[in-house]
């Protein structure tokens, strides 16, 4: 069973891993039983899915942070750094 019934961050990750100033990069992300999804710094409105990405621009080297909830009150995070360069 996907994500064996538990909140969980299946993947989250850029691509490319890190990029130039002015260049693109996919920001790709998913989740299992979550209610809700957030991204810090906030960059779109996100929602829960296995499988979701979509592009950023950074001129500067970036923090992004994944958060995810269920109906429950629990919440999981993970963070990664986009270089650019």
């Amino acid at each position: 069973m996907l994500g064996g019934g538990q909140l969980k961050i299946l993947n989250f990750y850029a691509s490319p891993a890190a990029i130039r100033r002015g260049e693109r990069a996919y920001i790709c992300y998913g989740v299992f039983g979550a209610k809700s999804v957030r991204i810090e710094p906030p960059v779109e409105a996100l929602h829960p899915a296995v499988s979701y990405c979509w592009q950023v621009s950074p001129s500067r080297s970036t923090e992004y942070t994944l958060v995810a909830e269920d109906g429950s009150g629990h919440s999981v995070k993970q963070s990664f750094v986009l270089p650019v360069k």
